[in-house]
């Protein structure tokens, strides 16, 4: 096994650690380094009270299984448990029974086992690793398990991560690091997300998210702050050192003792570009770009530049590093998944044209409430006007979210070029502009109105044409009588939620049926602040649509039968910001 090369704070010189033995009543680690001298390395994390005696298959694990003698340990090896005999100078592998920390709680248990594995993982790498697992296998809930169980000794928390997904991830952190009002009088606990350099940081919380964009411009107020874990998401997108970002980036990381970072892209494809994580991770054991580029990397000669691993290397990098990078297949661990994943992606909508055109909406859609309020209008009188304009602003939100969604495909695809991705809307419009982002993709499309010639046509061409990777389909026309998708596809967006929530299930189970072989994920994309947030959460809540007698109403569009209390939607979306 490769050795961890370090600089030795005694003499000075650079050594490579020879052995390592945990010292339990401290929860450290005492390492000795090959120029003689020892360094103490605090765990982050706090170990199990006991741990289950080792085993071997072909005896007890006090006789080696070689000399039949008592076993006498040469050097142990803590990462891969292998121990050397000292009489017969054999080593010994020995698989360690799991024993889970009496402290977990049922957050722990409603976790997926390869979701324990990986927080095990980020726990035995002492918070200093990346998870590269594939997109969908849950590496949020991982990282934050791993904080949730050693949190004293790893707040405060920074999480950079994409401007768009800062609301989501303090979802997350509150869902899982954020315990009752009355445990947390102070709020401590609860993020602080930072929105401009300007912004006022205040000490003293546990969690503060900063946007990569953002990190730049305020990495040096941000290293005075103490933290001691910094949560690094789609790390991939620091690959370029000679950016603001990754600069900033690099210099925190030196300040900051423990790091995680997250990335669904692999490694074996772009690993030139993991230099910088793999350098802020082991500055000892990767510290020069140009070095590893020469060493491990092939070369694109026809874009003149570094690409994936050099293919007979890869068995040696990926020894070399599985103490601190965790990549698996979803294949892998099909059988822990469940059947259908339904993840929520909550975006910001940012850009001036869709702002101001939802806003001009939601006023016009203001005054028309108060309107038909001073004129006592009935339900059957307002109902219609109301719905069309409920039916505009989600619209202008589904236009909104096109580009977002075409970043989130291109970034699927990247990560499993084989993939096809299923994508449901609702608007001719949203489509339309959908389809022209993924020209490079030949999409597919079906609407309502196709003909069932044309409707084969469009499933053959998804199936059976290699470059068509993506289907662009109306949710309620591809909801029923379309068979096959299921044969070709296990990943689906949905870009327009709708108001009746059977419809997506339907859209749900084109992919979901009989005869897939993958487990089935559906992401829903939530434009924060807009009209499609509050039907996501009555949606998600089970509520009921038909809450009262007096104000609920059955009403079609386009085809469409919903039941909605219509007044407390139209309200609501009156009321709320889109930014």
């Amino acid at each position: 096994m490769p050795k961890i090369v370090t600089k030795c704070e005694t003499c000075g010189k650079v050594a490579t650690e020879s052995e390592r033995t945990f010292i339990p009543n401290l929860n450290s680690q005492l390492i000795k380094l090959a120029c003689g001298h020892f360094r103490i390395e605090k765990l982050a994390h706090e170990a199990p009270a006991a741990v289950a005696k080792p085993r071997t298959d072909a005896t007890d694990a006090t006789t080696c299984p070689v000399c039949r003698k008592a076993l006498s340990f040469g050097s142990i090896d803590a990462a891969t448990l292998t121990m050397r005999c000292k009489t017969c100078n054999e080593s010994h592998t020995f698989q360690m029974a799991s024993v889970t920390p009496s402290d977990r709680d049922p957050h722990w248990h409603a976790t997926y086992k390869y979701q324990k594995e990986s927080t095990k993982f980020i726990e035995r790498a002492n918070f200093n690793c990346l998870l590269a697992d594939p997109a969908g296998m849950g590496k949020t809930i991982e990282a934050l398990a791993g904080i949730r169980y050693s949190k004293n000794n790893l707040t405060p928390t920074l999480f950079v991560v994409k401007s768009k997904l800062r609301y989501q991830w303090a979802r997350e952190i509150i869902k899982w690091l954020a315990p009752t009002w009355e445990a947390d009088p102070r709020g401590v606990n609860i993020p602080i997300i930072i929105n401009t350099k300007d912004d006022l940081i205040i000490p003293g919380m546990y969690y503060y998210i900063v946007s990569m964009d953002l990190l730049p411009k305020i990495y040096q107020r941000l290293e005075l702050m103490g933290f001691k874990l910094l949560v690094v998401d789609e790390s991939q997108n620091f690959k370029n050192t000679s950016t603001g970002r990754t600069k900033a980036l690099q210099s925190m990381a030196k300040v900051v003792p423990h790091k995680i970072f997250i990335s669904g892209t692999p490694i074996m494809n772009t690993a030139s570009e993991y230099f910088p994580v793999l350098n802020m991770l082991r500055p000892e054991s990767w510290p020069s770009k140009e070095s590893f580029g020469r060493t491990w990397c092939s070369v694109d000669y026809a874009r003149k530049r570094y690409s994936g691993l050099k293919p007979y290397r890869r068995d040696e990098f990926f020894s070399r590093t599985k103490d601190y990078i965790l990549r698996r297949k979803r294949e892998d661990y099909f059988d822990d998944l469940p059947a259908v994943e339904n993840l929520l992606t909550i975006l910001e909508i940012n850009r001036p044209e869709f702002v101001a055109a939802y806003e001009r909406q939601q006023k016009e859609l203001a005054d028309y409430l108060r309107l038909a309020e001073d004129q006592g209008m009935g339900g059957f009188e307002s109902y219609g006007q109301i719905l069309a304009m409920l039916t505009k602003l989600r619209e202008i939100a589904g236009v909104a979210k096109v580009e977002s969604c075409a970043e989130l495909i291109e970034s699927m695809l990247e990560e499993n070029p084989d993939e096809k991705i299923l994508v449901g809307i609702h608007h001719k419009s949203v489509a339309g502009a959908l389809l022209a982002a993924l020209t490079k993709y030949n999409p597919a499309t079906i609407s309502g109105g196709m003909s069932e010639i044309e409707s084969n046509h469009q499933l053959h061409k998804f199936q059976k044409n290699d470059t068509c990777k993506v289907m662009v389909a109306s949710t309620i026309a591809a909801g029923e009588g379309l068979d096959g998708l299921q044969l070709v596809c296990s990943q689906g967006i949905v870009l327009e939620r709708q108001w009746n929530s059977a419809r997506e299930q339907q859209f749900t189970g084109r992919i979901h049926r009989n005869l897939q072989t993958k487990p089935v994920q559906m992401n829903y994309l939530i434009a924060k602040g807009s009209i499609d947030e509050w039907m996501s959460n009555l949606i998600e809540k089970k509520r009921s649509w038909i809450d009262s007698a007096d104000s609920t109403v059955e009403m079609t569009s386009d085809g469409e039968t919903f039941s909605v209390d219509w007044k407390e939607l139209a309200q609501m979306s009156a009321k709320r910001k889109i930014k």
